[in-house]
């Protein structure tokens, strides 16, 4: 119990940090070595252990620092396995049982953990890709456009390509108001212009 909930904290912590580090371009040298130390006492914790605390924490944090984990040999084996679980979940059940089971925030923090990890796992990624689309399309308009605007910021152009074409652009459009469709437009604009690899 001890051992879960201290890889419970140590992802959480690795998550915080890395997405901290992202957002303000930290580049001083104890911080990168701090977040290195985490994510390593996470992957050796996590390498002895069937049970791992959730998924989307331990690959939210593993891909915003990937780039300093890149040569430790277990960083790529625990982000395959956490998407793998991931996959599974979603794959498991119906369109409406993916929308519970995903809070609107994780929702968005899947997407983009995917389209920043796909040059690591392309396949696992792209499986999350078609899985979620459907889920995304039927979300509230507020954050369906929110969703939509965060994958479009990190997802390379083949992951963008494949959420074009799962996602059902009368669905991605339906209920807006008048004054709304230019912004949404726009978004969707973003995504369509990113499977040609232009600039939206």
């Amino acid at each position: 119990m001890s051992s879960q909930l201290e890889a419970s904290t140590l992802a959480t912590v690795l998550a915080g940090s890395s997405s901290a580090l992202r957002n303000s371009e930290i580049a001083r040298v104890e911080a990168l070595d701090c977040i290195r130390e985490i994510a390593g006492q996470l992957i050796v914790q996590l390498d002895s252990t069937d049970s791992m605390p959730d998924p989307l924490v331990v690959v939210e944090g593993l891909v915003k620092c990937y780039a300093l984990m890149a040569d430790h040999e277990g960083a790529r084996r625990l982000l395959t396995r956490a998407l793998t679980e991931i996959n599974d979940s979603l794959t498991a059940g119906s369109e409406e049982t993916r929308r519970r089971h995903l809070r609107e925030e994780e929702m968005a923090n899947l997407l983009e953990c995917i389209g920043l990890g796909y040059d690591v796992e392309p396949e696992l990624t792209t499986k999350i890709c078609r899985a979620l689309a459907p889920a995304v399309a039927a979300s509230p308009k507020g954050h369906r456009v929110r969703c939509m605007k965060i994958f479009a910021e990190v997802a390379p152009p083949e992951l963008a390509a494949v959420m074009v074409a799962e996602l059902d652009e009368s669905k991605v459009l339906e209920g807006l108001r008048e004054s709304q469709l230019p912004s949404v437009a726009s978004v969707w604009m973003g995504l369509l212009a990113l499977t040609t690899g232009q600039d939206s």
